[in-house]
């Protein structure tokens, strides 16, 4: 930003593009150093972990000009029990669960996880999962690759 500041035209420009949805052309037009910090050749990002702020999800979808998918999972499950897909472009969703796996949420009887209480726990399912993860007390159905992971609100 130290170098933006300086042109009144490239901090007007700047600020254009991040406070738009689409711009294509501000992107490749004031930020191409940041996309070659990048390597020049990134195609996508998939974001894990703890969500990205709004801001700086806007910030990368415009800067980059490429699609930023976001997911959720633990490492019990390879990573990835959701996923967003490359034309859903929204911030704030952990998108839907992945081919190879199911998930539902359950009640947590010796605590306040409830459905009535919008609180409970996720329980992934799959091939993907780490066999001998589950602790549940759950149908033998659902003991078979599942893993009891966060609580969902």
């Amino acid at each position: 930003m130290i170098k933006v500041s300086k042109s009144k035209i490239k901090q007007y420009l700047v600020q254009q593009a991040l406070h738009s949805e689409e711009s294509w052309w501000l992107s490749r037009l004031i930020f191409r150093k940041v996309k070659k910090l990048f390597g020049g050749e990134l195609k996508a990002m998939f974001t894990r972990a703890a969500p990205m702020t709004p801001d700086v999800w806007h910030f990368f979808r415009i800067a980059l000009d490429i699609p930023i998918m976001t997911g959720y999972g633990q490492t019990e499950s390879t990573a990835c029990g959701t996923s967003t897909h490359a034309p859903d472009m929204s911030c704030g969703t952990i998108g839907s669960p992945v081919a190879t796996v199911e998930i539902k949420l359950i009640d947590v009887p010796d605590t306040n996880y409830r459905s009535e209480m919008d609180q409970e726990e996720i329980c992934i399912r799959g091939p993907t999962v780490f066999k001998g993860k589950c602790r549940s007390l759950m149908s033998r159905h659902w003991q078979v690759n599942l893993l009891r992971c966060q609580i969902g609100i």
